[in-house]
Protein backbone atom coordinates (compact mmCIF):
# COMPACT_ATOMS: atom_id res chain seq x y z
CA UNK A 1 0.00 0.00 0.00
CA UNK A 2 1.00 3.37 -0.49
CA UNK A 3 1.86 6.29 1.97
CA UNK A 4 -1.68 8.20 0.37
CA UNK A 5 -4.07 4.23 0.82
CA UNK A 6 -2.83 4.09 4.53
CA UNK A 7 -3.64 7.77 5.04
CA UNK A 8 -6.64 7.13 3.49
CA UNK A 9 -7.78 4.01 5.32
CA UNK A 10 -6.90 5.43 8.70
CA UNK A 11 -8.79 8.58 8.07
CA UNK A 12 -11.92 6.33 7.66
CA UNK A 13 -11.55 4.45 10.43
CA UNK A 14 -10.94 7.31 12.83
CA UNK A 15 -14.33 8.74 10.96
CA UNK A 16 -16.48 5.63 11.87
CA UNK A 17 -14.69 5.75 15.15
CA UNK A 18 -15.38 9.17 15.77
CA UNK A 19 -19.16 8.45 14.15
CA UNK A 20 -19.42 5.35 16.96
CA UNK A 21 -18.63 7.14 20.01
CA UNK A 22 -21.47 10.12 19.07
CA UNK A 23 -23.81 7.42 18.64
CA UNK A 24 -22.97 5.86 22.07
CA UNK A 25 -23.13 9.24 24.06
CA UNK A 26 -26.23 10.03 22.13
CA UNK A 27 -27.58 6.92 23.56
CA UNK A 28 -26.94 6.76 26.88
CA UNK A 29 -26.65 10.82 27.39
CA UNK A 30 -29.75 12.00 25.33
CA UNK A 31 -29.38 15.27 26.41
CA UNK A 32 -25.93 15.50 25.60
CA UNK A 33 -26.16 16.05 21.62
CA UNK A 34 -29.40 18.02 19.74
CA UNK A 35 -31.81 15.88 18.68
CA UNK A 36 -30.95 15.39 14.70
CA UNK A 37 -33.88 14.09 13.51
CA UNK A 38 -37.37 11.76 13.45
CA UNK A 39 -37.56 9.53 15.80
CA UNK A 40 -40.21 6.72 14.39
CA UNK A 41 -43.56 6.92 16.58
CA UNK A 42 -43.90 3.81 18.56
CA UNK A 43 -47.27 1.30 18.51
CA UNK A 44 -49.92 2.35 15.93
CA UNK A 45 -48.67 4.97 14.29
CA UNK A 46 -45.53 3.35 13.81
CA UNK A 47 -47.13 0.33 12.06
CA UNK A 48 -49.25 2.46 9.62
CA UNK A 49 -46.16 4.35 8.43
CA UNK A 50 -44.44 1.71 7.98
CA UNK A 51 -47.38 -0.10 5.88
CA UNK A 52 -47.34 3.22 3.55
CA UNK A 53 -44.00 2.92 3.57
CA UNK A 54 -44.27 -0.41 1.90
CA UNK A 55 -47.07 0.26 -0.37
CA UNK A 56 -44.76 3.67 -1.46
CA UNK A 57 -42.07 1.45 -2.50
CA UNK A 58 -43.84 -1.40 -4.13
CA UNK A 59 -45.70 1.27 -6.22
CA UNK A 60 -42.42 2.56 -7.35
CA UNK A 61 -40.58 -0.37 -7.69
CA UNK A 62 -44.00 -1.70 -10.26
CA UNK A 63 -43.50 2.07 -11.89
CA UNK A 64 -39.70 1.76 -12.80
CA UNK A 65 -40.36 -2.23 -13.87
CA UNK A 66 -38.02 -3.22 -11.15
CA UNK A 67 -40.48 -5.44 -9.83
CA UNK A 68 -38.78 -8.77 -8.54
CA UNK A 69 -42.14 -10.35 -7.17
CA UNK A 70 -42.64 -14.00 -7.98
CA UNK A 71 -45.64 -14.95 -5.92
CA UNK A 72 -43.63 -14.24 -2.80
CA UNK A 73 -45.84 -11.45 -1.39
CA UNK A 74 -42.57 -9.21 -1.21
CA UNK A 75 -42.75 -6.39 -3.34
CA UNK A 76 -43.08 -5.73 -6.26
CA UNK A 77 -46.55 -4.85 -7.84
CA UNK A 78 -48.26 -7.81 -6.79
CA UNK A 79 -47.43 -6.48 -2.86
CA UNK A 80 -48.29 -3.41 -4.12
CA UNK A 81 -51.52 -4.45 -5.72
CA UNK A 82 -52.52 -6.74 -2.43
CA UNK A 83 -52.02 -4.42 0.10
CA UNK A 84 -54.66 -2.97 1.94
CA UNK A 85 -55.28 0.88 1.19
CA UNK A 86 -52.56 2.57 3.94
CA UNK A 87 -53.78 5.74 5.54
CA UNK A 88 -51.65 8.18 7.22
CA UNK A 89 -51.94 8.26 10.97
CA UNK A 90 -54.29 11.62 11.89
CA UNK A 91 -55.12 13.11 15.47
CA UNK A 92 -58.54 14.14 13.97
CA UNK A 93 -59.58 11.16 12.67
CA UNK A 94 -57.26 8.76 15.57
CA UNK A 95 -58.34 10.02 18.96
CA UNK A 96 -56.63 6.94 20.63
CA UNK A 97 -53.43 8.00 18.46
CA UNK A 98 -53.04 11.30 20.93
CA UNK A 99 -51.59 11.09 24.47
CA UNK A 100 -53.30 13.30 27.17
CA UNK A 101 -50.21 15.06 28.18
CA UNK A 102 -52.10 16.53 31.82
CA UNK A 103 -52.83 12.55 32.44
CA UNK A 104 -50.68 10.67 30.90
CA UNK A 105 -48.21 8.04 32.92
CA UNK A 106 -44.62 7.69 32.36
CA UNK A 107 -44.91 4.31 29.76
CA UNK A 108 -48.07 6.41 27.80
CA UNK A 109 -46.19 9.71 27.27
CA UNK A 110 -43.38 7.38 25.91
CA UNK A 111 -45.32 6.98 22.51
CA UNK A 112 -44.84 10.30 21.69
CA UNK A 113 -42.02 10.78 19.27
CA UNK A 114 -38.27 11.98 20.76
CA UNK A 115 -39.87 10.87 24.49
CA UNK A 116 -37.89 8.15 26.37
CA UNK A 117 -38.32 7.45 29.72
CA UNK A 118 -36.10 10.54 31.24
CA UNK A 119 -38.55 13.26 29.58
CA UNK A 120 -41.29 11.22 29.93
CA UNK A 121 -40.33 11.64 34.18
CA UNK A 122 -39.84 15.62 33.42
CA UNK A 123 -43.10 16.31 32.00
CA UNK A 124 -44.57 14.62 34.54
CA UNK A 125 -42.78 16.53 36.87
CA UNK A 126 -43.19 19.68 35.52
CA UNK A 127 -46.70 19.19 35.11
CA UNK A 128 -47.10 18.39 39.02
CA UNK A 129 -45.02 21.41 39.51
CA UNK A 130 -46.85 23.30 37.50
CA UNK A 131 -50.36 21.85 37.82
CA UNK A 132 -50.47 20.61 34.22
CA UNK A 133 -50.21 22.19 31.33
CA UNK A 134 -52.45 25.23 29.60
CA UNK A 135 -50.90 24.81 26.32
CA UNK A 136 -48.74 22.52 24.16
CA UNK A 137 -46.03 25.39 24.14
CA UNK A 138 -45.55 24.73 27.52
CA UNK A 139 -43.54 21.95 26.74
CA UNK A 140 -41.00 24.07 25.86
CA UNK A 141 -40.39 24.53 29.08
CA UNK A 142 -39.51 21.03 30.24
CA UNK A 143 -35.49 20.05 29.75
CA UNK A 144 -35.05 18.29 26.32
CA UNK A 145 -37.79 19.63 24.64
CA UNK A 146 -37.17 21.86 21.84
CA UNK A 147 -38.66 23.70 18.75
CA UNK A 148 -38.49 20.52 16.37
CA UNK A 149 -39.38 17.89 19.22
CA UNK A 150 -42.15 19.70 19.98
CA UNK A 151 -43.01 19.62 16.24
CA UNK A 152 -42.52 16.01 15.68
CA UNK A 153 -45.20 15.58 19.19
CA UNK A 154 -47.74 17.88 18.61
CA UNK A 155 -49.56 15.84 16.28
CA UNK A 156 -49.95 13.28 19.01
CA UNK A 157 -50.48 15.59 22.25
CA UNK A 158 -53.92 16.48 23.58
CA UNK A 159 -54.68 18.15 26.67
CA UNK A 160 -56.94 16.26 28.61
Amino acid sequence: MTKGEIQAVLFVAASMLAGGLVLLAKQFHSDLLPDLGPVPAEGRANAEIQALSAQTTGNALAMTGLSSDAGSGIGGEKAARDAPPSRVASPSSDKDLRVPINTAPTSELQKLPGIGPTLAERIIAFREQSGGFSTVEQLLEVKGIGPAKLTRMRPFVELR
